[in-house]
């Protein structure tokens, strides 16, 4: 889920530049457009700095308060602001209207006219710039690191939603670098959180799993809860796509332990993480259990080759020959002797008999075996397991 209202909600700064605008909901906007309206041009024409820098206050409280309520009317007052800024040479307020143009229609998804509006922002920012180092004492470092910030922000989301996310990373990495030039952790927590959601929206869960690291880091260094919370989360989930659900699970548990501590203005945050430990477990679960069908199944595979392998041994061992041959003691003896390759003379030595002899029960082995030689004799008889 992106968060990109989170960058801008926190990329603002508390800086005094801001601090005109911060009472249209408590303003009777009825009453402040009949001061507003009784400003004719010719009474602008002659008005003091001071008395249009009123009418130029007004104006942006009207712009803020109809915000919600009628778009149309609040771009009215922004124009009629920004003009009455430049008018008055107040380049930030007239930045800050200029932007918020520029936001109506992105909220809208007119992505092209916020791009104009956009562009002219970032222009004058570069007039900020060059009013700061020229020394104007309304235009410290810090006030123009905010306006930078902001755009730099503001356009990386823009970039993002119309798809080009090089250049929404590059306005992402330059917002980036002043948060951590100024000190501004929250913000730069929740920069990187939402660098890496589009980077896992890009199923890109390697580029995604460092910029939740430095959220988590800069959200531990400034003590915000809920910024770890959000970036454990996003860690969670990018071992999900990874199909790590015990690694997932520690993350998403470590949330769990904060939302759960504020479930009154976190509900929503942490049904998501409750969610995604459900999910995590599912995965846990069926991992498992695909883990002993394949320990079982190759149980089976190694008994079944084990089977095989006996019966193929069985087939190969050569089986005695079934033989109604019958031999004497004697002829046993003789046979022995043959199979050893003892010669007719060798053998009547060992057995005391003639040679002659010897050659009588050759021939008689040969008959019984219906051989026609030594060699077919001793295979034969191995064959029947006589010797």
């Amino acid at each position: 889920m992106k968060r990109w209202i989170l960058i801008l909600a926190l990329l603002v700064a508390a800086l005094p530049a801001r601090a005109e605008y911060r009472g249209e909901r408590h303003a009777n906007l009825d009453s402040l457009e009949q001061v507003v309206a009784a400003w004719t041009p010719e009474r602008e024409a002659v008005a003091s700095d001071d008395e249009l820098q009123g009418l130029q206050g007004a104006c942006v409280t009207l712009m803020r308060g109809y915000e919600s309520i009628n778009y149309k009317v609040s771009e009215f007052y922004a124009r009629k602001a920004r003009r009455l800024s430049h008018r008055l040479d107040r380049t930030y307020s007239e930045f800050d209207c200029t932007r918020y143009l520029g936001q109506g229609f992105y909220s809208r998804s007119e992505y092209d006219s916020a791009l104009f509006y956009y562009n002219e922002a970032l222009e004058l920012v570069h007039q900020l710039e060059l009013r700061r180092d020229r020394g104007d004492e309304n235009y410290t470092d810090a006030v123009v690191a905010d306006a930078q910030s902001i755009i730099y922000g503001t356009l990386g989301n823009l970039y993002n939603v119309m798809g080009d996310i090089p250049k929404a990373m590059d306005y992402y990495g330059q917002a980036g670098d002043i948060f951590e030039q100024f000190g501004w952790l929250e913000s730069s927590s929740v920069l990187h959180y939402n660098m890496g959601e589009t980077w896992l929206e890009q199923g890109d869960p390697d580029k995604a799993e460092p910029e939740y690291e430095k959220a988590l880091a800069f959200a531990r260094e400034a003590g915000d809860s809920l910024c770890m919370a959000s970036a454990q989360k996003g860690l969670g989930r990018v071992c999900l796509s990874r199909k790590e659900p015990r690694k997932a699970l520690a993350y998403f548990r470590e949330a769990d332990a904060y939302l759960s501590r504020h479930q009154n203005t976190e509900l929503k945050e942490h049904m998501e993480v409750l969610e995604y430990i459900r999910e995590a477990q599912e995965l846990k679960e069926k991992q498992l259990i695909r883990l002993i069908v394949a320990m079982a199944a190759g149980a089976v595979v190694v008994l079944l080759l084990l089977l095989l392998w006996r019966r193929k041994r069985a087939k190969a061992a050569p089986k005695p020959v079934t033989t109604d041959i019958t031999l004497s003691d004697r002829e046993k003896e003789i046979l022995a002797l043959i199979a050893a390759g003892k010669t007719n003379k060798e053998i009547a030595d060992l057995v005391f008999l003639s040679p002659e002899t010897i050659k009588w029960h050759r021939r008689r082995l040969l008959a019984k075996f219906d051989v026609a030689n030594t060699a077919e004799l001793i295979h034969k008889a191995s064959g029947c397991g006589l010797i």
